[in-house]
């Protein structure tokens, strides 16, 4: 009895090594799979929120539509300009990279949105100068367009309308829904009021020295409170969309759904968990290949000595050594019998055949013996009548 606890005690400390190295191959293989799908959602965020040709092109013009909607009272050139408007795409990467603790991609997004931001400004000065100077802008500036968006009553309903604007932008990029986003896109409106503050502002710098006129009874103070207040519109849109944003993440994330992907149900708490290790300014682990590679030889050498290796799935790959496991040597066992059994059914099956056609030749034969006796009996009477004929 010592003895037989001894071998179990040294092979007691080999064993947790094994579960060791098998369950770190596991969660190195999950870790993998995991940074690999967050990558996924991070790169496709990632280039919506880059300042590249496309992004800058797609803002140019989506600000000059929202400037010349707002200058001409326009409703549906509004419209167009927010579903043109790239600046949701930072947004979003400001969200997402705060919800997962990746640094970089935040202080990506921020900075792009803020150049975005600016430049939205700018194009608004522009048509602003461009538009200064002519009948419209003495007779009708502000028109209601521009004016909306410099009311503080503006700002209340801003709130309400950003707050299901972010939920609804995280579903739609993260769940793969991208045909809402033309409602959020509407519904968010970020890019216009940024635009009429450009155009408020130069008015108002240009009524201050005295280079135009309005035509009503409001100077260049009411005109840069209501650049101000429009600035304050897009600032207030963009944070309640980031706040509504994190709640939603983390909504989804908890929320005890039956049908919950691996995203949702571990990937973003995974990214997290990396994100905090590797620190803000650091580049993330790489994936330990070797981990991985210790971790499944290990766990095949395993189910070889416990002889639960199943032979469909890794066919002739694993070597078995000099004697296979009982349970081999049984299906091979198996199989043999079958075989022989499907031997020895098909030769019974040839014998009865072959009875069958010997009987079959033997009926012909008979058959042909007796048309052989009335073929010639027909003879040997055309034969004798012939004879009887010439006599």
């Amino acid at each position: 009895m010592p003895r037989h606890n001894n071998n179990n005690n040294n092979n007691t400390p080999s064993l947790h090594k094994t579960e060791r190295m098998i369950e770190a191959a596991r969660m190195e293989w999950k870790n993998a799979a995991t940074r690999l799908r967050i990558e996924q959602v991070r790169e496709q965020i990632s280039e919506q929120a880059a300042l590249t040709f496309d992004f800058i092109s797609l803002l140019v013009i989506a600000s000059i539509l929202a400037g010349v909607g707002l200058i001409m009272n326009n409703t549906v050139v509004i419209v167009a300009s927010m579903l043109v408007s790239p600046i949701m795409g930072p947004v979003l990467g400001l969200t997402f990279g705060s919800r997962i603790g990746d640094w970089p991609l935040v202080r990506e997004s921020f900075f792009n949105e803020i150049m975005a931001l600016l430049g939205c400004v700018l194009v608004g000065v522009i048509v602003g100068l461009c538009g200064a100077f002519t009948q419209i802008a003495e007779d009708t500036w502000p028109t209601t367009e521009m004016e909306s968006r410099g009311e503080t009553s503006g700002l209340i309903t801003g709130i309400a309308i950003a707050i299901p604007s972010g939920m609804g932008v995280c579903l739609s990029v993260l769940g793969g829904n991208t045909s809402s986003l033309v409602g959020v896109a509407i519904s968010a409106s970020l890019l216009p009021p940024a635009v009429n503050t450009g155009v408020c502002f130069i008015y108002s710098l240009l009524l201050e020295l005295g280079a135009v006129q309005s035509g009503n009874d409001m100077g260049a103070v009411e005109y840069a409170v209501i650049g101000s207040i429009s600035f304050g519109l897009t600032a207030l849109n963009i944070l309640c969309i980031w706040v509504s944003g994190l709640v939603m993440f983390e909504i989804k994330e908890v929320a005890p759904a039956k049908q919950k992907s691996a995203f949702w149900a571990r990937d973003l708490k995974v990214a997290r968990d990396l994100n905090k290790r590797t620190g803000k300014n650091s580049k993330p682990l790489p994936v330990n290949i070797t981990v991985i590679r210790q971790g499944l030889k290990t766990a095949i050498e395993k189910e070889q000595k416990e002889g639960s290796v199943r032979l469909e799935r890794y066919g002739p790959f694993l070597p078995y050594g000099p004697r296979r496991p009982d349970y081999l040597r049984q299906a091979s066992s198996a199989v043999d019998g079958a075989f022989q059994h499907n031997q020895a059914e098909s030769y019974s099956l040839r014998e009865q055949q072959g009875q069958q056609g010997q009987q079959t030749n033997g009926l012909l034969d008979m058959f042909g013996s007796i048309w052989a006796g009335i073929t010639s009996g027909n003879n040997n009477n055309n034969k004798k009548d012939d004879d009887d004929d010439d006599s």
